[in-house]
C-alpha cells in the first residue's frame, strides 16, 4: 500500500508540526506492508528522507495541484499531516488528516483576518473530504466537534516523542552552579513568557533557583529581553534562542523543574519532552494539560502570576517532586512509540480495506 504524506513541514519546519511529521516518518519505518512517499512542492532531504517532488510547482501547489499529481504517482492513501488536504485530491480516494489544534478559532486575535479565513477554508475542506480525522488529544477532538457538529469520524492518536528524548542518558547534563526552572517554547504572546517572568520576579529573592527560557525568537522576543534587562535579575534569567537539539537536551537534562504557562495548546510536545527527562512540572490549568498529566503536575491559572509563583516555590520541595514524578510516569504510557505505531497501523489497514 502506497501512502503519500504532505511532508513540507517535515523538511522545512524545525519544531512543532515538523517534529510531528518526523516522528511519523520514524514509526512508518516499522510498519511492513506500507510504502511511504514524502511529498513536497520542492526538492529537500532530511534525516535520511528524500522529498518526492514534481518537476515544476508553483505557489499554492500543496493546496491545488498536489492532489492530482499524487494520484499520478500511484498514491493510494493521502495523509495530510498538518490540518489540510489538497483541494484536488479525489474525494473517493482514501485520505486521513491530522488536526493538531483549533487555536485560530479559539483565539482569533492571535491571527490576522486573512490567515483565519485561509485556515478555516483549508480545515473545513479537509474535514469534509477525509475518510478519517485524527486529533492529537481528546481536547482537540472536543473542540473540533463543537465547531463542526456533523463530524462523526474523529479519533484520537496522541503525538509521540522523538527517539532522542527516550535515550536522554546519552546527553550529558550541564555543569551549573545553581538549580533552575526551564521553559522551552517560541517567544510569542500565546506562550505567555511575560506572566512567567512576572512570577519569577515575585520569588527570585526568596528562591535560589534560576530561570532558563529557550525557544525561537517570535513576536515577543525583543520586548521580553527589554523587560528582563530592566528588572535587576542580574544573571538569574537566561533567554536563549535557536539552540541546536543537543544543547536543548543538555539544558533539559540539567534542569530541576519545568514550567509551562501557555494560554492554549492542542497538545504540548514540550510537556512530554520534559516528562521524558524526568522533570517535575507546574503548568497552566487548561484542559489539554489536565488531560495529559492528570495529577502529575501542579496547576495555576495562566493569568495569575501569584498562583504561578506559589507553584514554582512548591516545586522546590523534594517530597512534591517525588509525588509528581510518580504520577506523571503513569500517564506517559499513552504516548509510547509502539502504542502510537500500532494505532496508526490499524487505521491505515482499515482504510486499505475500504478501497
Amino acid at each position: 500500500m502506497r501512502i503519500g504524506f504532505d511532508a513540507k513541514r517535515l523538511f522545512f519546519n524545525s519544531s512543532g508540526l515538523g517534529n510531528y511529521a518526523r516522528f511519523h516518518a520514524g514509526i512508518m519505518r516499522d510498519m511492513p506492508g506500507f510504502e511511504s512517499i514524502w511529498l513536497s512542492p520542492q526538492s529537500a532531504s532530511r534525516d535520511g528522507l528524500q522529498a518526492h517532488c514534481p518537476k515544476r510547482s508553483y505557489p499554492g501547489f500543496r493546496s491545488w495541484g498536489m492532489g492530482k499529481w499524487a494520484t499520478h504517482q500511484g498514491i493510494e492513501i493521502y495523509h495530510g499531516l498538518s490540518n489540510e488536504l489538497p483541494f484536488d485530491w479525489p474525494s473517493k480516494q482514501a485520505s486521513v488528516v491530522s488536526v493538531h489544534d483549533t487555536i485560530f478559532l479559539d483565539y482569533p486575535d492571535y491571527y490576522s483576518r486573512w490567515d483565519r479565513m485561509i485556515y478555516r477554508i483549508k480545515l473545513q475542506s479537509a474535514l469534509q473530504k477525509a475518510h478519517a480525522v485524527v486529533a492529537t488529544s481528546e481536547f482537540t477532538k472536543s473542540r473540533l466537534e463543537s465547531y463542526f457538529p456533523t463530524l462523526d469520524n474523529v479519533q484520537v492518536i496522541y503525538q509521540g516523542l522523538h527517539p532522542e528524548f527516550t535515550q536522554f542518558q546519552d546527553h550529558k547534563p550541564l555543569t551549573t552552579e545553581r538549580p533552575y526552572f526551564i521553559y522551552h517554547s517560541t517567544f510569542n504572546a500565546r506562550k505567555n513568557h511575560r506572566t512567567l517572568l512576572e512570577a519569577f520576579s515575585l520569588i527570585h529573592k526568596q528562591c535560589d533557583w534560576d530561570l532558563v527560557l529557550i525557544g525561537r525568537p517570535g513576536s515577543e522576543w525583543k520586548a521580553l529581553n527589554h523587560w528582563v534587562s530592566n528588572q535587576g535579575f542580574g544573571n538569574r534569567v537566561a533567554m536563549l534562542c535557536d539552540l541546536p537539539q543537543s544543547e536543548l537536551m543538555g539544558y533539559l537534562r540539567s534542569a530541576s523543574a519545568f514550567v509551562y504557562p501557555s494560554f492554549s495548546e492542542g497538545f504540548g510536545i514540550p510537556l512530554i519532552e520534559a516528562q521524558a527527562m524526568g522533570l517535575p512540572m507546574a503548568v497552566s490549568r487548561i484542559p489539554v494539560f489536565e488531560e495529559l498529566l492528570a495529577g502529575g503536575a501542579l496547576y495555576f491559572h495562566p493569568n495569575n502570576s501569584e498562583e504561578m509563583a506559589s507553584a514554582m516555590l512548591e516545586l522546590q520541595r523534594s517530597e512534591t517532586r517525588i509525588r509528581l514524578l510518580s504520577e506523571s510516569q503513569q500517564q506517559s504510557q499513552r504516548w509510547e512509540r509502539h502504542r502510537i505505531r500500532d494505532q496508526w497501523a490499524t487505521l491505515y489497514n482499515q482504510l486499505t480495506r475500504s478501497l
